[in-house]
């Protein structure tokens, strides 16, 4: 048995910003990767095949499909004009015109060329950081630590929290899901000290539930928690709401309910913008967010290589189920991932991780398998309620099935979320990413994994990583040291996509990760 002992969390960012959980496993010992530390300018030129997908010519997004099916419909009209001859002077107008509006888009979405900042940096640099998910707080925590002004923004209507996300419905708000990361462990010692100073802060508590491996019939084998396993209290979004009220020192700020749409350079600043509201000029800007959104931002930014590095990243798609119940469901288990079923991964009951007793309405969340997900993918910003019902419907069949003793009681209220991109696919096991010709970085769980301590260790040396280069001062003739993870190859994770067999990058790769940021600090 391959389990290894930390549940991890999985959404990316998808901002509506939350994630989904998954139990880790132990990486397959792959060799080190290797940074891109020395190199300039120059050097980091993209490689021919992303060149291609930054120009659009094999974009991902609609607009990408859009100009693929242009191109591959004016190669058949050509081919028709090329058999046949009647109607040649109406296909190629046709087909002039799809080039010309597939040219177009290309144009629109070809990358900048890469921004070198000349200047020095001022005494007090302020820094940027888009996304306000576990590993953005913390980064601006520890940024704040050492002396360095931050400011975070974050796209929650409510809080933030990103993948920390707890979720209040009903007409009471009684009913209370964590619809997304469920629980973490920590075995790093820096993660390890901070999960100390939360549990003093009244932030966190240790989860005893029991949890393991559920297969048809109600077979239920508990997992050993040889690792201690950690909760928010009254939610998981209680921990980052922790984190961003010590914002109150001064030099760490929040934005909530603010979503960047623009970020350029001028005069050696970078200028954020909401639409066509500006909200100021930074020295460095950090995205601590993935997806099509951070794609969105860094692709016309002039970070090209930074752009490069998330473009590579893959990602795959889960459903989330919310469900209360009336009566307390007939299990001896507070969460289980589930084995042998086509739509189900993970089965867990709230109430248990919430310290909410034996009280009713009990709040169970329910995740599919990434196989589900993918084949019951709809667009995420408006799932057809008809394809909801099914999602709600299916997923409780399975678990009904899982626990093999007759029909459960009616749900109360049934609520889903799609995650679009919830999984990570492969890493490129370094803490973070940095360009410091363009000040441009990146953090998040996906840099070393997927689990909470890995977003938070990739928030700590993002932090420490731009602490030491604006004590270098920031000067052009030397910058180029500073660059960390741009050329990092991207490793395919091993395990598999499902919830309960996704994995993280093991504590050896984790440590040559750091040691990667601290030889760059070094130099």
């Amino acid at each position: 048995d391959m389990r290894a002992k930390s549940l991890t969390f999985i959404l990316p960012a998808l901002r509506g910003h939350n994630c989904l959980v998954s139990l880790g496993r132990q990486v397959n010992k792959t060799s080190r990767s290797r940074g891109a530390l020395g190199t300039t300018c120059e050097q980091l030129q993209p490689r021919p095949r992303l060149r291609k997908a930054m120009s659009g010519e094999t974009q991902v997004d609609r607009s990408g499909e859009a100009n693929t099916l242009r191109r591959e419909n004016h190669s058949k009209g050509q081919s028709r004009r090329t058999a046949g001859g009647r109607g040649s002077g109406r296909g190629q107008q046709q087909g002039s015109r799809r080039s010309a509006q597939g040219g177009k888009k290309n144009r629109r979405n070809e990358p900048v060329a890469q921004k070198c900042v000349q200047s020095k940096l001022p005494p007090n640099p302020s820094v940027a950081i888009i996304g306000g998910g576990i590993s953005g707080l913390t980064c601006a925590q520890r940024l704040s630590e050492l002396g360095v002004a931050a400011t975070v923004f974050d796209t929650g209507k409510h809080a933030v929290g990103g993948r920390m996300a707890t979720r209040y419905l009903g007409e009471d708000e009684d009913d209370v899901f964590d619809h997304a990361c469920q629980f973490f462990t920590a075995s790093d010692p820096r993660f390890q000290e901070l999960v100390a100073s939360w549990l003093d802060a009244g932030a966190v508590a240790r989860f005893e539930g029991s949890v393991g491996t559920l297969r048809a019939g109600g077979q239920f084998e508990e997992m050993d928690a040889s690792e201690p396993r950690y909760v928010g209290v009254g939610g998981m979004r209680a921990l980052c709401t922790h984190l961003a009220a010590k914002s109150g020192n001064g030099r760490f700020e929040v934005v909530e309910d603010c979503w960047v749409s623009r970020m350029r350079l001028e005069k050696d600043k970078w200028q954020l913008w909401k639409n066509d509201e500006e909200l100021g000029q930074f020295d460095v800007v950090v995205i601590a967010h993935n997806g099509k959104c951070a794609n969105r931002l860094l692709v016309p930014s002039g970070a090209p290589h930074v752009a490069q590095q998330m473009m590579r990243l893959k990602l795959s798609s889960l459903w989330a189920l919310m469900v209360s119940f009336d009566e307390p469901l007939p299990v001896p288990y507070q969460g289980a991932f589930v084995e042998g079923s086509a739509a189900l991964s993970w089965a867990g009951n709230n109430n248990a991780r919430l310290a909410r007793g034996k009280r009713t309405p009990e709040c169970w969340t329910f995740f599919s398998t990434a196989a589900y997900g993918r084949a019951n993918k709809v667009p995420q910003e408006a799932v057809p309620p008809a394809k909801s019902a099914q999602v709600a419907e299916e997923l409780l069949a399975a678990f009904e099935e899982c626990v093999g003793a007759g029909p459960l009681p009616p749900p109360r209220l049934t609520r889903t979320q799609l995650w679009g991109a919830a999984l990570p696919l492969n890493s490129p096991n370094v803490p973070c990413i940095f360009d410091a010709q363009a000040r441009v970085g990146m953090c998040g769980d996906w840099l070393l994994g997927s689990s909470v301590q890995a977003a938070c260790l990739s928030g700590l040396g993002m932090a420490d990583h731009i602490a030491a280069f604006c004590d270098t001062g920031g000067e052009a003739d030397g910058t180029q040291k500073m660059s960390v993870g741009l050329q990092a190859p991207m490793k395919r994770l091993q395990g598999g996509t499902e919830i309960g067999i996704s994995i993280r990058p093991s504590q050896r790769l984790m440590q040559e990760g750091a040691k990667k940021v601290t030889k760059a600090m070094n130099k």
